[in-house]
């Protein structure tokens, strides 16, 4: 049977939890058992953590031999999920969220895959991340996921709105100008983390910015007239309401590539903001070492660059017909990422992989809900 640990998260409006629960209800919409507790929100930090470790060792409990685990990583209760589940007889497959070794953690690439290698299968999110996890050491068997899902009570009207907009404009006129473009930019914007947000400024021309999230100071910005503050939105009222004619995808310390501890990152992650972009109906701008580049360019979603300098040349070039084939493209991926699917296609990789006879099963409820 393919088994999830439902975890506790904390009530909040934050969106640092939102793929998390999002993967917790994939799951249970394709018929996963859920051998943990009931994924009910709790008040306090202490609580919620007190509730998800009484979900592993229930866990411990309610596992069978031959069964599929799959646990979202990191998780603080991992190695301990890995053991109970092979003393059960189950095989545990582990989606990546993130790589500790790349965050304010003390751990090492060493020690990181030493503890993945408690997996059976690992997804990971995109083939820059699985190569990072086969230099450092890992062997255990690994697909990527291409893309977060991102589910939200509103898809059916921000879809409705992503397959519409194309239609707005006439392919037949000639290229607008890019000072009818806008730009969104969701997420940390401190300048501990995006120091480029600071400099930007100095090299917009012709399009405006629109700023999502809080604590962005204005006054210490290059170009502030070229922004607009919208502070922190939820994500719901974004897809319902989005401001902008494309997303940027953009960490670091500069406007010249991504770099720094959390630019460099970006050659291996997968921006959960880039999902929420494209559930807004529009096209992304993403640096193009970033390892969710080649799906962008694969799928026709978006424009890749090397330096934000290259965003005002690429727009003003950019005519109306192209703009529609992206929308075009954005409109079929944001279906697709509403309802689970890459998340769901990669679980069949690995099904298919272990040859478990729980892959039809998984196909059974795939169709049922489409």
């Amino acid at each position: 049977m393919l088994c999830y640990i439902a975890r506790k998260f904390p009530q909040t409006e934050s969106a640092a939890f939102k793929a998390r629960s999002d993967m917790d209800a994939v799951m249970a919409s394709q018929g996963y058992r859920n051998v943990g507790l009931k994924n009910n929100l709790r008040p306090t930090k202490f609580q919620t953590r007190m509730a998800t470790l009484a979900g592993v060792m229930r866990a411990g409990f309610l596992l069978h031999r031959g069964d599929k685990l799959v646990v979202q990583y990191p998780d603080p209760n991992f190695r301990l999920i890995c053991r109970l589940a092979h003393m059960r007889g189950a095989r545990v497959v582990t989606l990546i969220h993130d790589l500790e070794s790349f965050g304010c953690s003390d751990m090492s690439p060493s020690e990181e895959v030493a503890l993945l290698s408690g997996s059976d299968f690992i997804i990971a999110l995109n083939p820059s991340m699985e190569g990072w996890l086969r230099e450092h050491g890992s062997s255990v068997p690994s697909t990527s996921l291409g893309i977060w899902d991102y589910l939200s009570p509103s898809a059916h009207e921000a879809r409705q709105t992503a397959n519409l907009e194309p239609q707005k404009r006439s392919v037949a006129e000639p290229t607008v100008s890019s000072d009818e473009k806008t730009v969104m930019f969701a997420g940390g914007v401190s300048r501990r983390r995006n120091q480029f947000l600071y400099d930007w400024g100095t090299v917009i021309d012709g399009y405006k910015v629109v700023v999502y999230g809080n604590n962005f100071d204005l006054t210490q910005a290059a170009g502030a007239a070229c922004f607009k503050l919208r502070g922190f939105v939820p994500s719901g009222m974004m897809i319902r309401h989005p401001e902008g004619d494309f997303g940027l995808v953009w960490d670091g310390d500069t406007i010249e590539g991504c770099h720094g501890q959390w630019g460099e990152y970006l050659r291996y992650n997968n921006p959960h903001k880039a999902s929420l972009y494209l559930r807004c109906g529009v096209p992304v701008i993403i640096w193009k070492q970033a390892g969710l580049a080649p799906f962008v360019e694969e799928q026709g979603i978006g424009i890749t660059i090397n330096s934000l300098a290259e965003i005002a040349p690429r727009l003003r070039s950019l005519s109306d017909e192209a703009y529609a084939r992206m929308k075009e493209n954005v409109a079929r991926v944001n279906g697709r990422i509403a309802e689970g699917c890459y998340f769901c296609e990669a679980m069949e990789r690995v099904l298919e992989a272990m040859g478990a006879p729980e892959r039809q099963l998984s196909k059974q409820f795939a169709v049922s809900n489409s």
